[in-house]
Order: C-alpha cells, then sequence, then structure tokens
C-alpha cells in the first residue's frame, strides 16, 4: 500500500469521526421533538448509517486479490485433474494448497503479481496485473463522497428535528444493507460428460499381452484382407526398447514424454511390417491406437496399409 493510500484512508477515517459526533449531536436535538418519539430517533439514526455506509462502499478502494476461475492444463494440453496443486505468490513462497476439479479447474483469490502453480510433473503461471488507485470522478467517491453523504444524513436529520409536532402515523421502517456474496461459482468450462482423462504410461507397465485388430485403409497390392485381428500379440521392454511379436518381430525406442512408438521388422517372407502406435493409460487400462502398414519389396513393390487399435489383455 503506498503512502498516499494511507494518508486518504487517515483522512477518511477523521471525517467519518467528525460526521459521526455530527449526527449523534443532530439526534439529541432530535429527542425532543414531540410526537415523534423513539421511532423518529430509531428512523434518523438508521437513515445517517446508511448513508455512511454508502459513501464507503463507493470511496474506490484498491482491490488487492482478484477470485480467478483458471483451467490448469499438461504439457500435452490435457486438463489436470482432480489433483493437488501448491500455489506460490511473485516471490516464489508457498501461499494455499487446492485440489482442482474433475475438468482441471482451479478457484483461487490469486495476489496480485506473477503467481506460479505447481502439480507432480508440471506447473503453470497465473499473471495478475496490480492496480493502481484510480481517480473516480463519481459523485460518491473517495473522501469528498463520504462527506457529501454524511452532511446529507446532518441536513436530513435537522429538517426532521425542525418540523414540529405532527403525528407519526407513517413512520418508514429502518433497512440495514445486506452484504452480498461476490465469490464466483465456478462453472463446468467442459460440454461432455466424460470425466476421465488419461496418462501417458511408462515403459515398464507396458510388457503383457495385448488384443490387436485393424481396418484397411490403402491397398497398392490387392491382395490384403479387409481386416486383421490378433488376440495374443507379446510386448516386452528393455529400459524404453519395446519389441512387439506379431506377425514378425518388430524393434523401437518408446517416447515416456509422448506416449509415441515406432517399432519395425521382417517376417519369414521378407515382408516388412511397421507398427506406428501412441499408447494412453485411460480407467487404469492401457491401450495404444496407430496404423500398421506392410511392404513387398519384391517386384510387386506394394503397401497395404490398416487402422489398428490395440489393448493389454
Amino acid at each position: 500500500m503506498s503512502h498516499q493510500e494511507c494518508t486518504v484512508r487517515d483522512c477518511m477515517g477523521n471525517s467519518v469521526t467528525d460526521l459521526a459526533n455530527s449526527i449523534q449531536s443532530r439526534v439529541l436535538q432530535a429527542e425532543g421533538i414531540q410526537r415523534t418519539g423513539g421511532k423518529m430517533r430509531q428512523w434518523a439514526q438508521n437513515l445517517a448509517v446508511a448513508l455512511l455506509v454508502a459513501a464507503l462502499v463507493f470511496s474506490g478502494s484498491p482491490a488487492l486479490a482478484v477470485v480467478k476461475n483458471v483451467i490448469l492444463t499438461d504439457v500435452n494440453g490435457k486438463p489436470v485433474a482432480n489433483a493437488v496443486v501448491t500455489i506460490y505468490n511473485s516471490k516464489d513462497v508457498e501461499i494455499a494448497q487446492r485440489t482442482t476439479d474433475n475438468k482441471g479447474l482451479l478457484v483461487y483469490d490469486f495476489p496480485e503479481g506473477k503467481n506460479v502453480v505447481r502439480w507432480k510433473g508440471g506447473s503453470q503461471e497465473v499473471l495478475l496485473a496490480e492496480s493502481k488507485p484510480s481517480e473516480s470522478s463519481s459523485f460518491f467517491s473517495g473522501t469528498t463522497g463520504l462527506i457529501v453523504a454524511g452532511a446529507l444524513g446532518v441536513g436530513l436529520i435537522a429538517a426532521l428535528a425542525g418540523g414540529g409536532g405532527g403525528s407519526d402515523s407513517s413512520t418508514p421502517a429502518a433497512t440495514t444493507p445486506t452484504p452480498t456474496d461476490t465469490t464466483p461459482t465456478p462453472t463446468d468450462p467442459g460440454t461432455g460428460t466424460d470425466t476421465n482423462t488419461s496418462t501417458v504410461p511408462k515403459a515398464a507397465d507396458l510388457p503383457g499381452t495385448y488384443s490387436l485388430s485393424g481396418t484397411k485403409t490403402a491397398d497398392s497390392c490387392s491382395t490384403a484382407a479387409n481386416s486383421y485381428s490378433n488376440s495374443s500379440v507379446s510386448l516386452t521392454v528393455s529400459g524404453t526398447q519395446l519389441t512387439v511379436n506379431d506377425v514378425a518381430t518388430m524393434n523401437g525406442d518408446y517416447s515416456e514424454n509422448s506416449g509415441e512408438v515406432k517399432v519395425s521388422g521382417t517376417t519369414a517372407e521378407g515382408l516388412k511390417e511397421t507398427l506406428d502406435l501412441k499408447f494412453e493409460t485411460k480407467d487404469k487400462k492401457i491401450t495404444a491406437s496407430g496404423s500398421r502398414t506392410t511392404e513387398d519389396s519384391s517386384v510387386n513393390k506394394c503397401i497395404v496399409t490398416y487402422s489398428v487399435t490395440m489393448a493389454k489383455n
């Protein structure tokens, strides 16, 4: 908070004190009015308080934090769902821990400046521009608005005190301002009903037996079947090197960052077999999708391509 802001607040505090004393004096004068009794005095006090509250509400104090809805995503652009995250301020000091919802939505009252949200395997910046005190031209802004509103309250009470007798047959009921909850309600940024998220499996999780099926998408050989399936495809791993045994023994290097691998080998008939796959884990089940290519390098030099999927048995 700047020195200028502190000075303004002190001035506002002095103004409130002076106004309160003046209002109290007028209220005491109003007590002598005949036939108005306690109802008139209570109504005048409530009116004065309401005017002071209105002046304070419109005084334009700068906001120090903003509630934001932030969608957290990983390096692949997928939501970081149901994850515990830690929030750090611009000085890299931990200020809170929160849990995202099933769409990766984080709701938090972020401070101004550069904030960083970190979770296991990633992080994301949340930047809020620092606010500056605005010079509002509103009639009820700042100290001037406070003084004007208070003067109106004093004037109304004085007018009531000088009004003399008369029956108080329609005394207005006092109203107290009711604070409203301005915290935004988190909204579902998605449009579907599927709350499951997929992750990239580690190489060590891949070994096992898979069911592979495919549908032909191209055939320059004009002899291949329209579909293909094998429910006992063997997959083994050494480090990040994958070996897939289908109609041929195929080898390739697996990427644990993207889940992608390209394995190739040669059949006993001399055909080159290639599987180009991308693995993912969803609902605790490992699957892969991609393509299978068979290339005949003999005289005809034809190629057959299948769109394939694999699922760990």
